[in-house]
């Protein structure tokens, strides 16, 4: 709470309170869910188009609890010019909250594993509109196929540890969690994303709960 008081001589009062957002407890069986494959330009300076990349990944479920190990899958075709440095696999936390007029936001990576480079080759040549929708429509087929066969595919194991807060959707409070899948290219060259949602719950019943310090205020 901030409270403004007129007058050069008088400072503000600002009193702060702690409290605990707690998170529905789900009893579900493990659904997964994917997020691609999806095609993207590789522009170099936002115009300069040096071909595409397809990039798809799966998770083993949506929702998880504190010490659960997520599996992701993912694969990338590169059928540009540029070279694949990287690839970071992360689960992201973002915090934030609106009140009338006033809105803020926190974010922070719970987990993130990097895969180095992609041994896919390089197309080295101009693409017309026909060869990008002949070759887009095979390396999506081709994706879909690789993520479905644990040989082909790379795979990260993601672990929920931390000071970790669970899911929320309020009136006032959210609290979202998503993995995201990046390929990271040089300096001012198009970076390949996708995203999946998912959702951190409460403890099961029977495990070790979490036991708010202050009162839960619903739909806050």
């Amino acid at each position: 709470v901030h409270l403004v008081r007129p007058g050069l001589l008088k400072s503000d009062v600002r009193m702060t309170a702690i409290f605990s957002l707690v998170g529905e407890s789900h009893d579900v069986p493990p659904s997964p869910a994917m997020a691609g494959p999806a095609t993207v330009a590789v522009n170099q300076c936002c115009c300069i188009n040096r071909g595409f990349m397809t990039l798809g990944a799966t998770t083993d479920r949506t929702m998880v609890h504190r010490g659960d190990t997520l599996s992701v899958a993912f694969c990338c075709k590169n059928d540009s010019t540029t070279n694949i440095d990287y690839t970071d696999v992360a689960m992201l936390e973002v915090i934030s909250w609106t009140a009338g007029n006033h809105a803020a936001h926190a974010a922070k990576t719970i987990a993130t594993n990097r895969f180095m480079g992609n041994p896919e080759d390089k197309l080295m040549k101009q693409h017309s509109s026909r060869d990008i929708a002949e070759t887009t429509q095979g390396a999506s087929k081709e994706i879909f196929e690789n993520l479905n066969d644990s040989a082909r595919n790379n795979t990260s194991k993601l672990i929920v540890q931390g000071q970790v807060v669970e899911s929320y959707a309020g009136s006032i409070i959210q609290v979202q969690h998503t993995v995201t899948v990046r390929s990271k290219t040089a300096c001012c060259i198009t970076d390949p994303e996708v995203g999946i949602k998912v959702f951190i719950m409460a403890n099961r019943t029977g495990e070790d709960e979490f036991i708010p310090t202050a009162v839960a205020i619903p739909n806050a």
